[in-house]
């Protein structure tokens, strides 16, 4: 006898397929894959579930319309003749003035507060994530045209400091910051899997070769600098490998994925001083199209962006700069080729949630568990109006 199989028909009825007409239209499926189809179709979706079609976080209309309302400006474009914008890269903020200073693929570019076209600055400059704005002794630290970092003064002439040998492949560098606590450029080297230290006039104050186990660390994309916690943070493999000042490795967080606080292909890291407490880390989360923000102990807070060409929407954003005087972000839009800034408090608003959401939990758990023990032994006291089911529920939830 031959297997039989179901199949719906135009009443939505499970029936055999003896007893409907046999049509080109008509599709037979495996009943176990039925099942499982329909088993896909009723799992629960996390807020950044990624679709069928694609791998890209979903967010809701209404926190669209709430990034889109934290734009505070927005400059750039790839067609416009004075404030051309091909592919942006890295941006630095000065804070003096509040001047944008943006790579792109062609070159690196001065803007002023409103986004108008300044200047070119530089010469023999390559576009790359190596771009960063030392405010203490007035230098940007900037790739040239064969990848080594070089400084130039703040009017774009050459210092004539460069942060390695020229004629040495391996002292390409693929980020370059200052370090004003111990006065200090840091220069991340992929090549070798280390960090390199410079004194402020270029001489070479050896290697920081963050170690896991026996095996360095690879990539490192982007560092960036805590000076309050005198913290450095490297960018490897999906993580944000938080180190010491002198290079021992403290802990990290992220991983690969599209949920909260996992991230894919991060290009960029910055550190945010907008609250009272301790800082918090900005993650420019490239290829989820959106920003993250983390505790200093790694805790995730919130997250801006999602994948579009709106106003708060990036495609593929490479680069994040923090003003520390202004309290804004700005955020290189590489694919929509813009530079969006993020108004002040328009995002990270509420301090107490940065430092006291990890707490909840806890002390939610230790309530529950206080009203259960009152409950026990006062039975006619006010905790016991509550059903046990409830208390039950609530620390269920919590666990």
């Amino acid at each position: 006898m031959g297997s039989s199989v179901l199949t719906h028909s135009p009443a939505g009825s499970l029936t055999h397929p003896s007893d409907v007409a046999i049509e080109p239209s008509i599709q037979y499926h495996d009943p176990l894959e039925h099942i499982m189809s329909t088993t896909r179709s009723l799992r629960p979706r996390s807020r950044y579930a990624a679709d069928d079609d694609d791998d890209f976080p979903v967010i809701s209309e209404d926190m669209k319309l709430q990034h889109e309302r934290a734009i505070a400006l927005r400059f750039g474009s790839r067609d416009s003749l004075h404030c051309r914008i091909d592919h942006p890269l890295a941006i630095a903020i000065d804070p003096e003035n509040g001047h944008f200073l943006v790579s792109d693929k062609r070159r690196v570019s001065e803007f002023s507060r409103d986004g108008t076209f300044v200047r070119g600055l530089g010469g023999r400059l390559r576009g790359s994530l190596a771009l960063s704005y030392d405010s203490t002794n007035k230098r940007i630290a900037v790739a040239d045209e064969d990848d080594c970092i070089c400084l130039l003064a703040r009017d774009g002439s050459a210092a004539d400091i460069r942060l390695g040998a020229r004629d040495d492949s391996r002292c390409q560098g693929s980020c370059a910051v200052y370090d004003p606590t111990h006065d200090r450029y840091l220069v991340c080297r992929p090549m070798q899997g280390c960090i390199d230290a410079y004194s402020a006039q270029g001489a070479s104050l050896g290697s920081i070769a963050p170690l896991d186990g026996e095996r360095r660390l690879r990539e490192v994309c982007c560092i960036a600098v805590d000076s309050v916690l005198e913290r450095i943070l490297a960018l490897v493999d999906n993580h944000v490998v938080v180190l010491s000042s002198h290079g021992k490795r403290l802990f990290k967080f992220g991983g690969k994925g599209a949920r909260e606080g996992r991230l894919m292909h991060p290009c960029a890291v910055a550190v945010y001083n907008g609250s009272a407490g301790p800082p918090q880390y900005i993650v420019c989360d490239t290829s989820n199209h959106r920003l993250q923000a983390f505790t200093h102990e790694g805790h995730f807070i919130s997250s801006f962006g999602s994948r579009g060409s709106r106003d708060g929407q990036f495609q593929h954003p490479k680069f994040v700069a923090i003003d520390p005087i202004r309290g804004e972000l700005a955020v290189t839009d590489s694919h929509n080729h813009r530079v969006q800034v993020i108004g002040a408090g328009r995002w990270l608003s509420f301090p107490w949630r940065i430092e006291r959401h990890r707490w909840v939990h806890r002390l939610v758990r230790k309530a529950v568990l206080t009203m259960t023990m009152i409950r026990s032994l006062e039975p006619t006291c006010v905790v016991s109006l509550l059903p046990n089911e409830l208390l039950f529920e609530i620390f269920q939830y919590l666990g």
